[in-house]
């Protein structure tokens, strides 16, 4: 992810005091990285097969739809986290 959109990021999940890792990797090393993350955010392509979801940054570089993806993310975000609480 672009480290502009990165940035935007971190900033949402702050303002939401949601706790993520944003990874900033290059879509050229998600392959070996993917078992790691819960979801994959990406201002590219992604051509890795995973059943993680996948959300594309343009609209946190364009500014375009911003405000409905980050809500998406965020959504996303917190129910996985609570899944993981469920589960342990």
């Amino acid at each position: 992810m672009a480290m502009h959109a990165a940035y935007k990021l971190r900033e949402y999940f702050a303002k939401e005091k949601v706790p993520v890792i944003i990874d900033g990797g290059g879509n050229n090393e998600l392959a070996g990285r993917i078992g790691g993350y819960d979801m994959v955010v990406s201002n590219a392509q992604v051509t890795v097969k995973t059943d993680k979801p996948v959300f594309t940054a343009v609209p946190l570089i364009t500014g375009i739809g911003e405000e409905e993806l980050v809500e998406k993310i965020i959504a996303k975000a917190k129910e996985i986290q609570k899944e993981l609480e469920d589960a342990s």
